[in-house]
This record gives C-alpha cells, sequence and structure tokens, in this order.
C-alpha cells in the first residue's frame, strides 16, 4: 500500500517573539503590501532579507526542521506532509508571512513573473483578471481537476521544491495525488511499447506554451519530456498549446509518446492520494515528482503554494 512520509512539526512551534516581531513588520508595511499586490511585505527582496535575519535570531530552530524536510523529501517517494504546524489560528499576514519562513529555510523561493508574488494563492479567481479578454486562467486559478504535472515544466530552469499550505480545504473532492516518476519509468520498462516511449521523451525536443499567469517574456520554450536535471517536465496542457505554436514540432511520434506517458502516470500502481487538512502541507521535489488534485466544486478552496530552487 503507497503512503505518503509525515513529519510531525509539533516540536517546532513558532516562537512568541518571532510572531510578534513579524507581525509588527506587517503592520507598519500593511499599505506599502496592499499597494504591491502581495500577501506580506516580506514576500519583496528587502522583506525576505529582514525576515532571514529575524529567523536567524528569534528562531533558529526553524533550520533543522527544513534539513528534517530536505532530508525526506531526498528518500523515496520524494515527497513528505508536514502536519502540526499551526499557522492557521493567526492574522493573514503573519499566517503567510510563516509559509514563507519556513519555505525560505528549505530552498530558495521564487516570484512567479517577476511581480513579487512569491506566496501564490492556488485558488479559483473572482476578479477582474479572469474577464481580461484572451487571458487563459491556469490550475491554480480554477476549481475542478487538475491533472498530473510538474511545476514550471514551462520554465527553462524548473524549482526542485514545490509546498503546497493548506489553508482551507474544499468541503468535498480536491484530494492531492502524487506520483513519483522514477517508479512510473520502472513501470514503462517492462514492455516494448514503454521502451519506445521512454526513447522519444528522452532524445527528442517537445514545445511548452508558457501559461499567461506566468508570461514575461518568452512564451515558449524547448525541451525534452525527460532529463537530468530536472528528471522530468511534464504539462500536458503546456505541451497541446505548445504544438500549436510549433506546427513543425507536431509529429505523430511526439504525440504518441505524450499521450503514452500520460495514460501510464494517470493509471500507475505508484500514485499516492492524499487529502490535505488545514494546517497542513506537503513538500515535493518537484525534477522527480508529478502531482495532481481531484475535481472539486467548492470555490473557497484555499492553498498556498511556494515554489524554491536549491538553495
Amino acid at each position: 500500500m503507497n503512503v505518503l512520509p509525515m513529519l510531525d512539526c509539533s516540536a517546532f512551534q513558532v516562537p512568541q517573539r518571532f510572531i510578534l516581531c513579524i507581525a509588527a513588520h506587517c503592520l507598519a508595511e500593511e499599505q506599502n503590501a496592499k499597494e504591491q499586490g502581495i500577501a506580506t511585505p516580506f514576500e519583496t527582496v528587502e522583506g525576505q532579507a529582514i525576515l532571514a535575519a529575524a529567523k536567524s535570531y528569534y528562531w533558529p530552530e526553524l533550520a533543522e526542521l527544513a534539513g528534517l524536510v530536505r532530508d525526506m523529501v531526498a528518500l523515496d517517494p520524494a515527497c513528505v506532509v508536514l502536519h502540526g504546524l499551526g499557522y492557521n489560528r493567526l492574522p493573514q499576514a503573519v499566517r503567510d508571512t510563516l509559509v514563507l519562513a519556513l519555505t525560505q529555510s528549505i530552498g530558495k523561493p521564487t516570484d512567479h513573473n517577476n511581480d513579487k508574488r512569491v506566496l501564490w494563492p492556488v485558488k479559483a479567481r473572482d476578479d477582474e483578471v479572469r474577464k481580461t479578454v484572451n487571458y487563459k486562467t491556469t490550475f491554480s486559478e480554477e476549481a475542478g481537476e487538475a491533472p498530473l504535472h510538474s511545476d514550471s515544466a514551462f520554465a527553462a530552469e524548473p524549482e526542485k521544491y514545490n509546498a503546497l499550505f493548506v489553508v482551507k480545504q474544499a468541503e468535498q473532492g480536491g484530494v492531492s495525488v502524487v506520483l513519483n516518476v522514477p517508479q512510473l519509468i520502472d513501470e514503462l520498462d517492462r514492455n516494448v511499447e514503454g521502451r519506445e516511449c521512454l526513447e522519444i521523451l528522452r532524445t527528442q525536443q517537445f514545445p511548452f506554451r508558457v501559461p499567461d499567469a506566468f508570461f514575461t517574456n518568452e512564451r515558449l520554450i524547448t525541451a525534452p519530456v525527460l532529463g537530468e536535471r530536472p528528471f522530468v517536465r511534464f504539462r500536458h496542457d503546456c505541451l497541446m498549446a505548445g504544438f500549436a505554436l510549433r506546427e513543425d514540432m507536431r509529429t505523430n511520434e511526439r504525440l504518441w509518446a505524450i499521450e503514452h506517458f500520460r495514460a501510464a502516470a494517470e493509471a500507475s500502481e505508484a500514485r499516492i492520494s492524499y487529502h490535505l487538512q488545514p494546517d497542513e502541507a506537503i513538500v515535493l521535489d518537484n525534477h522527480v515528482m508529478l502531482h495532481a488534485r481531484t475535481d472539486f466544486a467548492d470555490r473557497d478552496r484555499h492553498l498556498i503554494r511556494v515554489r524554491m530552487h536549491a538553495a
């Protein structure tokens, strides 16, 4: 039976003096944060430097927790669920700062399109952005199912770590699914068709279209689906949109390999499902894991995502 590794974080409770320190800064910089459209003033480059210094002084034990997380993610199946965090009991800006403090200790957080949004709200959008002409929302901006994928598959250098913290889970559905790709490859390697699929994904270039939410100045990149670093980059909708931009790359061979890989992933015995609860977080190795979520309709579901390069 496949189960996710769990890490009880109750022994790493946040010191009150650290909470008071970051709460004071959040209050003093509240207006600036609103004007910049960020959840906490600590999201900025300057704010992250202040946060790093405050952690070192008030909460040095956090480095030990981060080390445990990295060690567990380095083992199979390359992910871990953290529970007992206790962040949701605090005001929004403080809660979000604690998520940032934890993930900043694990790796090097990245913003999403040079807009300083390090803490990305995974929540159905009801704002004007969704109504913008030709703007296409991504998985994290809609309710419903998200198929197996790796994050930043469309980026030149996808982040090593991906973390999701649960503010509010959906009333029904929205179950997290993860899949270790090396285990999937072992399954594909058992037959001729699977080995042929792997060869195509390793040796041929594939086009990935950058979603609107993360577009800066490059609309498309090309890369193998399977490589060395990252070991996998896979996101079906970005690939299909990429083929629409690069018809010369839209060959029957490439299309077959993508669909064969996707079908194998959906049917894999290595898939693990887990219903994350509020105040829990999952951290995974984005270079070797695919993740997904089951269908849900509750538009109040709210997770916070942070992507991190290895420090």
